[in-house]
């Protein structure tokens, strides 16, 4: 299949989903998704992340699409380091946390994606005017 211009191949997306999932086979990933192994076989023909992939994964793991998908912008939504110092690396509230989400229904990950994505890009824009270098200008003297 053709790819899209400006996104990275498959197997480069392919990867960095394998990265923030901590997954190392192909199989494992399967088990995160709770997809068949033929799954990935299918979407690898096709040339394709599935977008419920994309969904859970930002829903479940905070990661941005436009980051797996094209390697551009940041990796992680803007609140996830807020909440990882709010659970305090507590792994077993980040599975149980992990676990509740990934039974949601796609149409409230859906949502839930609209709404992240919506709130990292006002945060990366806050982000880029905090340093803009014409706001730490002071003009002279006074």
């Amino acid at each position: 299949m053709k790819q899209l211009e400006g996104t990275l191949s498959f197997e480069e997306q392919l990867r960095r989903i394998r990265l923030v999932t901590s997954t190392a086979t192909e199989d494992e990933l399967a088990r995160y998704f709770g997809i068949p192994l033929s799954d990935i076989e299918e979407a690898r023909l096709c040339g394709q992340i599935p977008s419920d992939w994309l969904v859970l994964l930002t829903r479940v793991e905070y990661v941005l699409p436009e980051w797996i998908l094209t390697g551009r912008g940041e990796c992680y939504t803007f609140d996830i380091m807020d909440r990882y110092e709010t659970l305090g690396e507590n792994a077993a509230a980040r599975q149980a946390d992990k676990e509740t989400l990934m039974r949601l229904p796609s149409n409230m990950l859906a949502h839930e994606l609209a709404r992240r994505i919506a709130i990292a890009e006002q945060s990366a824009f806050v982000r880029r005017a905090q340093k803009s270098p014409w706001q730490h200008e002071t003009g002279g003297a006074s």
